[in-house]
């Protein structure tokens, strides 16, 4: 690319215009670094659901409040086997507000990067290529990225899901009506499938999602059989499905590898390897992280550590150990003791949880967690938990 033009100078470039890029990217303009965020420019059209006390201490709720989402529900349900009453906010990101929001001030760069290297990222526009010079690139591109180095054929565990947004949950159907649903694991007589689904249902501004998930599979459940279970527990009718709003699809690699970035490079976000192995979540981890990272970038650019360490903490990392041996432990349960274990999981207070569900809890709270609901398990259920050799998941 050396005939291709070189655009301004810049202290940061973050490669990837989603929620974590433009968070970090807007961190970064606030340390007073001159940052260009580049990316397809297109509106979030992805629900990303949060809990309401994992953001709360957040810079961006700092500012915003309560105005970041467009709703919070504090009556959420969940099913194993039976109904559990979480007692703790949902909320749904305001996309718009949030993206808006964070750009405010933010250099933008439109264009499909191409390749990243050691101070500049090769953008593609309309054909033609440039070069961003910047002292420092950030990978923010998702957990699809290939830009830092292939993952996704390192990745042997997927969460996918099909959902449509529906006026209204039809009578007929086989989850709760108006109510927010975290995950129905309770069986259906319909299409069967080698591995537990669940059903999600939440608000959100067009109406209500309602969306049949897998929670993590090896090879991926193929979306044509998640379309027909989603048709039975919505009645049967698929004429609810065929006339929906909007489909919403997922497809998540719950185990690929964070990319190991080159010299004056870093990754973050999901392409860092924030998705949680045992929920598929990354926005709130990656909005929570945002200042760190940030902070880490400039002192890097005045040649302090590498900033990968503020991305994943010798504590994160111990914490993800211990998730992925739960993470390991649940796959290997069938459908009826999954439904146990989250009858377990949800039967017990949520301060007890819900440090399992963040990747940057201390690693203290998550064994916490672990040991707590081990010991409240039927012996059964003990016995499943414990044939999961965690050598194979702590190294």
């Amino acid at each position: 690319m050396t005939d291709a033009p070189v655009y301004a100078d810049y202290d940061i470039a973050v490669v990837g215009d989603g929620p974590a890029g433009t968070a970090l990217a807007a961190a970064t303009v606030a340390l007073g670094l001159r940052t260009v965020l580049i990316g397809a420019d297109e509106p979030w059209d992805s629900t990303y659901g949060v809990w309401h006390d994992e953001i709360s201490d957040s810079s961006l709720w700092a500012t915003l409040g309560d105005a970041m989402f467009t709703a919070i529900d504090h009556d959420v349900v969940a099913y194993g086997s039976r109904r559990h009453r979480l007692r703790r906010g949902y909320a749904l990101l305001d996309n718009e507000v949030v993206r808006r929001h964070l750009r405010r001030g933010v250099e933008t760069a439109t264009g499909r990067v191409t390749r990243i290297a050691p101070g500049a990222a090769v953008v593609e526009v309309r054909g033609e290529f440039g070069v961003i010079s910047a002292r420092w690139v950030v990978d923010a591109t998702g957990a699809g990225s290939t830009l830092s180095g292939p993952r996704l054929r390192h990745a042997t565990s997927w969460q996918t899901a099909y959902g449509v947004v529906v006026d209204r949950v039809p009578e007929s159907a086989l989850v709760e009506p108006d109510q927010t649903v975290l995950m129905d694991f309770r069986p259906l007589d319909g299409p069967q499938c080698v591995v537990p689904t669940f059903c999600y249902v939440v608000r959100v501004s067009d109406g209500w999602l309602v969306e049949e998930t897998v929670l993590s599979a090896a090879p991926a459940v193929e979306v044509e059989i998640l379309r027909e279970r989603l048709i039975t527990r919505l009645g049967g009718d698929r004429a609810v499905v065929d006339s929906a709003r909007r489909i919403e699809q997922v497809s998540i690699p719950m185990d690929a590898p964070a990319a190991i970035p080159q010299h004056r490079t870093s990754v973050f976000g999901a392409a860092a390897g924030y998705i949680h192995p045992a929920t598929g979540f990354s926005v709130a981890a990656s909005l929570r992280a945002a200042d760190r990272v940030a902070d880490a970038l400039a002192t890097a650019l005045e040649g302090g550590p590498d900033p990968m360490r503020a991305v994943w903490t010798r504590s994160m990392r111990a914490t993800r150990r211990l998730h992925r041996y739960g993470a390991g432990v649940l796959a290997g349960l069938d459908p009826e003791q999954t439904r146990g274990f989250f009858d377990v999981f949800f039967d017990r207070p949520a301060s007890s949880w819900a440090p399992y569900l963040q990747i940057d809890a201390p690693p203290s709270a998550v064994m916490s967690t672990m040991a707590g609901l081990f010991a409240s398990a039927p012996w059964p259920l003990r016995r499943s938990l414990m044939t999961v050799d965690p050598r194979r998941w702590m190294r």
